[in-house]
This record gives C-alpha cells, structure tokens and sequence, in this order.
C-alpha cells in the first residue's frame, strides 16, 4: 500500500453548502462524514478511485510538447512520483505557484475547450480546467453509483 496523507482532505470543502461531491477533495459527501471509521483498504479504495479520475483528467488535457524540457523541469523541482500524471499534475501545481507557463516545462493544453490567451497564466487556467473536469466525473460517477438524479 502506498504511503499517503492521512486524509484526501485540503481544507476546501464544500459539502457543508449542499455538494453531494466535495469541490476540494472530491470526495462524496458520506466519505468525508464516514472517513474515521473506514479501515485502510475503504480508504484504499477512495483513494484510487480519486486517482484513476484525475489521471485520466491530466492525461486528456495536458500534453508533453516538449520532453527534454520537460524531464528537466521534473528534475530541477525533484518530483519523482511514480506514475507519469501525477508528476505532471505536480509540476502543473508548481508552475501556478510559481507563475509559470506551460511551456517553461515544455507543456501544452491540448484540450479542445481551452481558449488561451496571452495575458492569462495557462498554467492556472490549466489546472482550474483539469479541477473542475474532476469534480464533474466524480459527479457523474455518484449519480451512476447511487442512482441519484441530477
């Protein structure tokens, strides 16, 4: 099992007005309430449904343009995450703390939606789109779970 946070949790949560999925952690509603009394595999299986969700994200709207750039930027930011969407979500996280575009990371957006412009961060707008595509998946895949209209 993989050493992880205590919790999903990131302090943002948004269940408390009415969410059946939490905008933060993306969690369902009762996970969060529940989350104390799930043994480690529970918690297992959250977290790799979490995972799995924004791995797809990231690996449908952020594109490597370029790798040389990008392995560099991986190792100047000493990220060594295992699987290849979560260092570039890392690296996403680092550029908008940063204030960095994509590109100084030899990256793109290469979603169909994204309409950049020059004087937004892509980076940003990047990492809000690939948020708000999760909290809708996680949506969607509540409503399919537990038949719960729209």
């Amino acid at each position: 099992m993989k050493k992880r946070r205590p919790t999903p949790c990131v302090g943002i949560c948004s269940t408390t007005f009415g969410d059946l999925v939490c905008r933060g952690c993306k969690r369902f509603s009762h996970e969060i309430v529940d989350w104390n009394s799930y043994d480690d595999s529970q918690k297992e299986i959250i977290w790799e449904r979490l995972e799995k969700i924004k791995e797809q994200v990231v690996g449908q709207i952020v594109k490597r343009k370029d790798e040389k750039l990008f392995q560099s930027a991986i190792e100047a930011q000493k990220i060594n995450e295992q699987q290849e969407h979560q260092a570039t979500y890392v690296l996403l996280q680092r550029l908008v703390r940063h204030s960095k575009q994509l590109s100084f990371a030899g990256l793109e957006n290469a979603s169909p939606d994204y309409e950049g412009n020059e004087e937004e961060i892509d980076s940003l707008v990047t990492l809000q789109q690939i948020d708000k595509e999760i909290v809708v998946r996680s949506r969607a895949f509540y409503e399919l779970s537990y038949k719960v209209s729209a």
